[in-house]
C-alpha cells in the first residue's frame, strides 16, 4: 500500500530496506553504526543509479 506517495517537484526515493518486526533488524536500527551502514547502502543505490542513467544518455 503506497498510499503515502505523492507526486513531487523534485526527485525522490521512498526506502524500506529494514524491518522492525525482525529482531536482528531492529537492533541493528537502534545503534549509530547501524543507521550509517543503512544510510550508506540508499547513497550507493543512488549514486549506481544515478551514475548507470548517465551513461545510457
Amino acid at each position: 500500500d503506497l498510499a503515502m506517495v505523492r507526486g513531487t517537484w523534485m526527485p525522490s526515493v521512498l526506502t524500506e530496506g529494514m524491518f522492525m518486526i525482525l529482531p536482528e533488524q531492529e537492533a541493528a536500527l537502534r545503534t549509530r553504526e547501524g543507521h550509517h551502514l543503512y544510510a550508506l547502502g540508499i547513497y550507493e543505490g543512488v549514486r549506481r543509479f544515478l551514475r548507470d542513467r548517465a551513461r545510457r544518455e
